[in-house]
């Protein structure tokens, strides 16, 4: 047990370990594309960076070069008007030709930035519709998700309910092979009961012929003591009859006639007696036989029925290994979807079966120890039809003992009627073993009810213990669907949140770079001078 424990907890930290790898490799490929993105927008902000760097250091060098044309201006002298008109020309020459090249520089720059915000908006354009995209992808993923747990929640529920009522029907077969049992049990006791009462009977008339037997031991004693008188006799007469031969011979003859007549029958007395005799010792040993053999047919029908009792508790066991796994798979499938009920036609019924069944055939594909799914349900239909021939063949062997009970009841009854004294003995004898016999059947039948009231006892709480587990089972998977709804909702809040910023981090750099935009009009207008009008700036900006 230790070591299935540890085998379990290198699974789980096996499978925690993967889960946390997967999560970390999908944050990394998030940051990564983050980085690509952080990367691009970072070279877009250098080269703007460098063509406002560039506009600022023409506008600045144009500044630069008007304070001077305006310090060396209002230094010279009014008179020389000829001479300023020409400089005037030069300067104003020169200061075109400076104006044209910030202009040219200017209109590139602002056609590189109007090329960065058409680039910018387009990659928000199209990032937004890659999240549009992907946000229905991810309802219509849910949705599907949703459906298919629905289905199988359905499926399972109707699996459940066959499987509910498949153990309902099996307890109610089990709870009607208890009450034959329970059936058979008292009739086993009326038996029981019955032969108690022939056994008082048969006491009864055992204490009868031993008195009997005493009274014919008395007259056998009476018997001998006249035969040793009439000995005695005898022995008198002869002594008479030699001191009076002389004197009486028709007295003597006589006497002897009536000696050989007294000494025939004497033997024909004792030839009764021993014939008697002989006839009482054979009827006890036959008698004796028939006990040995009834003796040995209880104890075989007794061996008989311990073995069908045994069938029984194995049926049981096997009964009780088939609720567990039906159990089990209740379990599985309470804890993979929720509680909904909902009606089912026979061919879903079927569906879901052939479902199941390659769902095993899967299983098999990878697990060590593959389920046979035909013998299985083979199992499962022969149980029932199983203890239904065994029940018919209790009843039959039942009924056969008690015919052969009462076959043996007749032959005890016929075989105690004589009354020779041997027989009774034997009898007697016998008897008292059939009793020790019967109180240790009695004692193992009592043992036997005990065993039973205890596995019964048994079976209830383990049946109290699943169906608590079942309601744990239940709670627990509850909780788990509460909280993975809960951690889909914060997932897709989060994705939600994630584009809401996306969304105003783009609105912020549109307005950026709009306002950057119109400043740059702005410090052109400022900086173009009043000889230009708008006409040329915008044929010049048109040829460029």
């Amino acid at each position: 047990s230790h070591l299935k424990s540890l085998t379990n907890m290198e699974k789980y930290s096996k499978k925690e370990l993967q889960d946390t790898v997967v999560k970390q490799q999908s944050e990394l490929a998030r940051y990564k594309s983050r980085l690509a993105d952080l990367v691009a927008a970072h070279k877009c902000l250098l080269k703007e960076k460098e063509i406002l760097e560039s506009s600022l250091k023409s506008i600045s060098q144009s500044k630069s070069k008007k304070s001077e044309d305006e310090t060396s201006t209002s230094s010279q002298d009014t008179n020389s008007s000829t001479i300023e008109k020409a400089e005037v020309e030069s300067c104003s020459d020169g200061a075109s030709e400076e104006v044209k090249d910030q202009l040219s520089t200017l209109m590139n720059s602002l056609a590189t930035l109007s090329e960065e915000k058409s680039r910018m908006e387009a990659a928000f354009q199209a990032d937004k519709k890659q999240l549009r995209a992907e946000k229905l992808q991810m309802e219509n993923t849910i949705k599907e998700l949703q459906q298919q747990l629905e289905h199988e929640t359905r499926a399972h529920l109707s699996e459940m309910e066959n499987f509910k009522s498949k153990l309902i029907v099996e307890r109610h077969q089990r709870e009607m092979e208890h009450n034959d049992h329970g059936v058979m049990i008292r009739e086993l006791q009326k038996v029981v009961s019955e032969e108690r009462s022939k056994r008082e009977k048969a006491e009864g008339s055992i204490e009868n012929l031993k008195s009997e037997l005493h009274s014919t031991h008395y007259n056998l004693q009476q018997a001998k003591k006249e035969g040793s008188d009439l000995k005695a006799q005898i022995e008198e007469l002869k002594e008479k009859l030699k001191f009076n031969n002389q004197s009486s011979g028709a007295t003597a003859l006589k006497l002897q006639q009536e000696l050989t007549e007294l000494k025939k029958q004497h033997i024909q007395s004792s030839i009764k007696e021993q014939e008697k005799i002989q006839e009482a010792e054979e009827k006890s040993r036959r008698l004796a036989a028939a006990h040995e053999e009834r003796v040995v047919n209880l104890e075989a029908r007794v061996a008989e029925l311990s073995q069908t009792i045994g069938i029984y508790d194995r049926l049981r066991q096997s009964d009780q290994i088939a609720i567990d796994k039906l159990k089990e798979r209740l379990l599985q499938l309470e804890m993979e979807h929720g509680e909904e009920k909902s009606d089912s036609n026979v061919d879903d019924l079927i569906s879901k079966l052939r479902h199941i069944k390659n769902l095993i055939d899967t299983a098999n594909l990878t697990s060590e120890k593959p389920v046979d799914v035909k013998a299985l349900w083979s199992e499962i239909i022969q149980d029932n039809c199983n203890a239904k021939e065994l029940h018919k063949q209790c009843q039959e062997e039942f009924e056969q003992l008690k015919d052969q009970f009462e076959s043996y009841k007749k032959q005890v009854e016929f075989t105690q009627r004589p009354n020779s004294p041997s027989f009774r003995v034997e009898n007697n004898n016998r008897e008292q073993e059939l009793c020790g016999q019967i109180k240790k059947l009695k004692e193992r039948i009592c043992n036997l009810h005990n065993q039973i009231d205890d596995l019964e006892k048994s079976h209830k709480k383990e049946l109290d213990n699943h169906s608590q587990v079942l309601m744990a089972e239940k709670v627990r998977y509850k909780e788990r669907l509460a909280a993975v709804e809960a951690e889909w909702r914060s997932h897709v809040l989060t994705l939600e949140t994630q584009m809401a910023k996306q969304r105003e981090r783009a609105l912020n750099l549109v307005k950026e770079k709009d306002e950057e935009i119109a400043e740059l009009k702005d410090s052109l207008n400022t900086l173009i001078p009043k000889q230009f009008s708008a006409d040329k700036v915008e044929s010049y900006s048109l040829q460029t």
